[in-house]
């Protein structure tokens, strides 16, 4: 039995030294597959199985595919990958791809996913009114250009560890380039610190940056033990020669310092006290294009919202997809004209007259006419609500305005004739405890 297991695990392993991408997608289409056919079994039990229903599932396969399976299947691949002690040249060159398809799927997939509204998270600084539960940028946009440039010098680090070959590396530029890998290190730990706790839908954008320390911590490892096993004989030959004789025999120092950067193994500390120099240079290049000197430290207290935040931004309007709520809420307010805030479901929204006569005007069908009320109420919920999940933009919540004006005209018309103090009954509309408030 453990033959035959040591026999597959040989075969995967190389396999995946040939094509780790290919194995990669095989293992998790198997995931998806597995799981596709007990969801399929429940499917024909239920309800049967139509043809729409295997379109379904052929889309659905390769979308859980590629969005929801994968990404924890390379990151289990590069876990993995860490903790071989000595990988041959094959399985070094499928971490390489490994390491290149998670950095390329990671950044894809990080941007496509702040696009959506799945993370709620919007490109605003703490100043910004949001609304419903929009959560401000974890990050100030003002010293983006800054966070932007430790990002670009981390990856050029790994590039050059990574894919230049050491024998025509100097030590020092090693030495530097694991100093930019431990700044995007930070910036990656930072990152995680600074989402960590919230919503899972937030912590997936934790996946990359865990991603990356463990490619730089890889990077580190493999570059340590390739040095010390192309510079080795050299090392040996220069231990065993005298001060006098060695490159510098006029500074016994210097010659000590030469042969303690020439040991690999003592890079990672001495990549720690570079790290310090490396980012004061960068600070000081982008300063010339009008960054702060703590843009840094700025980037993430200058927030509101999360971990490292100190500011404490406005509260939030909820306007809950009712459309004149949203018409209220994100039109221009010299066209919409917003009166004052409300409270409606327990939450505060922004309330223009037109808000109030429509909201009077459905008092007074629902005391006067209940079951014309329910069947209006009906048609409302059904074409209402998905009306204004497309009110996206200011101009369409305009658009809108002018278009509920002649109803607006007609439900004031009704309120003057159904109610003696017509004024009165719009004014008290989302008021706290004031008048009955009437939920749209």
């Amino acid at each position: 039995m453990k033959d035959k297991v040591k026999k597959i695990f040989g075969k995967i392993i190389l396999f995946y030294e040939k094509r780790p991408i290919a194995l990669s997608l095989i293992v998790s289409s198997l995931i998806i597959f597995v799981m596709g056919i007990f969801v399929l079994i429940e499917e024909v039990w239920h309800s049967g199985l139509r043809i729409d229903d295997i379109y379904g599932f052929f889309w659905g396969f390769i979308l859980f595919t590629l969005f929801i399976v994968l990404p924890p299947v390379l990151t289990l691949m590069n876990l993995i990958s860490l903790f071989i002690k000595n990988p041959s040249e094959k399985a070094l060159r499928s971490d390489k791809k490994i390491e290149l398809l998670i950095i390329f799927l990671g950044t894809v997939y990080s941007f496509l996913y702040l696009l959506t509204e799945f993370s709620n998270i919007v490109l605003e600084d703490w100043q910004q009114q949001l609304y419903n539960s929009q959560l401000h940028t974890p990050i100030h946009t003002g010293t983006m250009p800054t966070i932007c440039a430790i990002v670009i010098i981390a990856l050029l680090g790994y590039f050059l560890l990574r894919y230049k070959s050491l024998e025509k590396i100097s030590p020092l530029l090693a030495v530097l380039g694991i100093a930019a890998m431990y700044l995007g290190a930070v910036g990656c730990i930072l990152w995680i610190v600074q989402l960590w706790g919230s919503d899972f839908n937030i912590l997936v954008l934790c996946i990359l940056p865990a991603n990356f320390i463990v490619i730089i911590l890889k990077t580190i490892k493999d570059v340590i033990k390739e040095w010390r096993k192309i510079h080795q004989p050299d090392l040996e030959m220069e231990s065993n020669l005298p001060i006098k004789e060695n490159h510098f025999p006029q500074s016994p120092l210097l010659s000590r310092f030469y042969s303690w950067l020439m040991n690999s193994a003592n890079w990672p500390l001495v990549g720690l006290l570079f790290t310090i120099p490396l980012l004061g240079v960068i600070i000081l290049i982008m300063m010339l294009f009008g960054q702060q000197p703590d843009s840094v430290i700025k980037a993430w207290t200058e927030t509101a919202d999360w971990n490292f935040s100190q500011r404490i931004a406005p509260q939030n309007i909820m306007y809950d997809q009712h459309y004149l709520c949203t018409v209220a809420a994100g039109g221009h307010k010299k066209i919409v004209k917003p009166l004052r805030l409300g409270i409606r479901h327990g939450n505060e929204v922004i309330v223009n007259r037109q808000l109030c006569i429509a909201n009077a005007f459905e008092q007074i069908l629902e005391e006067k006419t209940p079951r014309l009320h329910a069947l209006i109420r009906g048609v409302y919920d059904k074409y209402g609500y998905p009306i204004a999940k497309h009110i996206k933009s200011p101009y369409t919540a305009d658009l809108i305005y002018f278009l509920m004006k002649p109803a607006e005209w007609f439900f004031l018309a009704v309120i003057y004739l159904c109610d003696c103090k017509p004024e009165n009954r719009i004014a008290v509309q989302y008021m706290k405890g004031e008048h009955k408030i009437i939920k749209h």
